[in-house]
């Protein structure tokens, strides 16, 4: 084999890779998004009378959803993208 079909190879073989890679990625962002999202609901119908909802202070500081999907610095948990005290509130 020549020299030039091996790099096509090598940048095939790494472009299915990524594109694995960003599939599974995209199921974990959404995933974690969805379990920040039912953690606020949750919370919200547990102090009902609050006038303060879920949604502004702990939803609402995720940073958009592609931003999530290609931020590779930041492991996709909980404890990643909120403090401690977030996460000790939302689960009183």
């Amino acid at each position: 084999m020549n020299t030039i079909s091996i790099i096509i190879l090598a940048l095939l073989f790494s472009g299915i890779f990524f594109c694995l890679y960003l599939f599974y990625r995209n199921q974990k962002t959404y995933n974690l998004r969805m379990k920040a999202s039912d953690l606020s609901f949750k919370y919200n119908m547990r102090h009902f009378d609050k006038t303060d909802s879920a949604f502004d202070w702990f939803y609402g500081t995720l940073p958009g959803y592609t931003d999530m999907l290609y931020d590779f610095r930041r492991p996709l948990t909980l404890e990643g993208y909120f403090t401690k005290d977030q996460l000790e509130k939302i689960y009183q």
